[in-house]
């Protein structure tokens, strides 16, 4: 099979954690080791029947204890494989501060142009990003990423070229699952799917 055919290379399947109490209040959770809470953990359970009919050649997983799970109870605790690349964003002094209260001290705020006061720095982020898409490019067979909200937005951005700036365009839903891939040849990357919810479903190749 030629390099150049898109069929030669993995998909990526990114996939975000359940709800945990710090986003059901929208606070800032970082690598604060915050667990499931029920309905995230109901909702993790659902992915098992979305993603049974996929076959991953590698499953990896954030070390954070909500990501962990997540992937365990999709059925993936036995494959799975612990990386510190797709670990959440580290929030510094921010970590447990909402939005709003960070724009108390620091109007108009935002994450992706500011940082964390005292946090990681968006290169740093993206230097993880593409640590794990060289990574994931290497594997043979599909890919799925159990991740954090924030470090899959910048994951996307560098698998498609943009600046590091462009992660926030991407929102990512909870226990979502998003696919990259390629259009014609490996130096034509696409998001095939984005923020998939709903019933279970096989992405098979022919589809995207």
């Amino acid at each position: 099979m030629s390099r150049a055919d898109s069929s030669a290379h993995p998909r990526l399947f990114m996939i975000r954690h359940g709800e945990t109490p710090w986003t059901e209040s929208h606070q800032c959770t970082g690598s604060t080791d915050i667990r499931l809470n029920e309905l995230g953990e109901a909702r993790a359970l659902l992915l098992a029947a979305r993603l049974s009919g996929n076959n991953f050649g590698r499953v990896f997983t954030s070390p954070l204890a909500r990501v962990r799970r997540t992937c365990d109870r999709a059925g993936f605790e036995v494959q799975a494989r612990t990386n510190p690349d797709p670990m959440e964003w580290r929030m510094g002094d921010d970590k447990g501060r909402t939005t709003a209260q960070i724009r108390e001290d620091r109007p108009k705020w935002d994450l992706f142009r500011d940082g964390p006061a005292d946090g990681e720095t968006l290169a740093g982020v993206t230097a993880r990003a593409e640590s794990f898409i060289a990574l994931a490019r290497e594997c043979a067979g599909d890919v799925a990423a159990f991740a954090n909200g924030q470090i899959i937005r910048c994951i996307v951005a560098s698998w498609l070229g943009l600046p590091p700036m462009a992660a926030r365009l991407f929102r990512v839903h909870i226990c979502s699952v998003g696919i990259l891939y390629f259009e014609h040849n490996f130096n034509e990357p696409v998001v095939s799917f984005w923020n998939k919810l709903g019933p279970p479903a096989v992405f098979t190749r022919s589809e995207i």
